[in-house]
């Protein structure tokens, strides 16, 4: 994590996508591979499965996947917050063209043609009123 990220988001609670990300992709995942080395997950596995009385390197195992099943739900956090801020931002557009809709029909039926009227008065003739 870049110390302008640590600094902008230091002791604060996690409440936004932009949050959440930051702190998976900067902060989490710069230990877990400051700790594994730079192996993933798979490779650490296959080592403790290879050396079962190793529980030093058990542990690491373990601590490795609780960091990536943490990074991933807060990667999944952030990738629905930016659907939401997607969505948002389309209902927004949405309801704007819906308003100029809604204008241009108003004023097509205030500027529109009105039809012309015909009155037959009592006598026959007509009369024409536009």
């Amino acid at each position: 994590m870049g110390v302008g990220l640590r600094a902008q988001y230091a002791g604060q609670q996690l409440l936004t996508g932009q949050q959440a990300e930051a702190y998976a992709d900067h902060f989490i995942a710069q230990h877990i591979t400051d700790m594994s080395g730079g192996k993933t997950y798979s490779q650490l596995s296959a080592a403790s499965m290879a050396q079962p009385n190793n529980t030093k390197l058990s542990g690491l195992v373990a601590t490795v996947f609780k960091g990536e099943t943490l990074r991933s739900m807060l990667l999944n956090a952030y990738g629905w917050w930016k659907v939401s801020q997607i969505t948002f931002i389309g209902s927004l557009i949405a309801f704007g063209l819906a308003g100029l809709a809604f204008l241009a029909s108003l004023a097509s039926l205030t500027l529109g043609k009105t039809p012309e009227i015909i009155h037959e008065v009592i006598d026959g003739t007509p009369v024409t009123h536009t």
